[in-house]
């Protein structure tokens, strides 16, 4: 199980062993909600999600606000691409590199450096 992840490593690594058996011992990561059939009232997502994960999130907000059928609720959603490490896709990387999601350096300054393309990738995915 591949959840999350930052260069292909899992880099928040704290606590207890997590759900993936090749990560390392505090690796916790995963997406849980309610099962009425589980064990414990929870499930968890067991598939890999993709690097880009702020689509899967706000899909599933969307869902959830669907179920609502307009009853109060308070919800949190945390997109992993603002927090740090800033990694970018590299699809998102490479748009921005061509100035297709992001300006242009300014004339006589160095090109984007790795970091301010992963963070400024970060935010055009959110």
């Amino acid at each position: 199980m591949l959840l999350r992840r930052h260069y292909g490593e899992m880099t928040h690594c704290q606590g207890t062993q997590g759900p993936d058996p090749h990560s390392n011992p505090g690796c916790c990561f995963n997406y849980w909600w309610g099962d009425e059939d589980a064990p414990h009232g929870v499930t968890n997502f067991t598939e890999p999600t993709p690097d880009d994960d702020a689509l899967y999130n706000a899909d599933s907000f969307v869902r959830f606000l669907e179920q609502q059928e307009g009853a109060p609720f308070l919800a949190q959603i945390s997109f992993h691409n603002c927090h740090i490490p800033f990694v970018g896709t590299a699809e998102r990387k490479a748009d921005c590199n061509s100035t297709n999601s992001c300006a242009p350096v300014l004339p006589g300054a160095d090109a984007y450096s790795e970091e301010e393309l992963d963070f400024y990738a970060c935010l055009n995915e959110v």
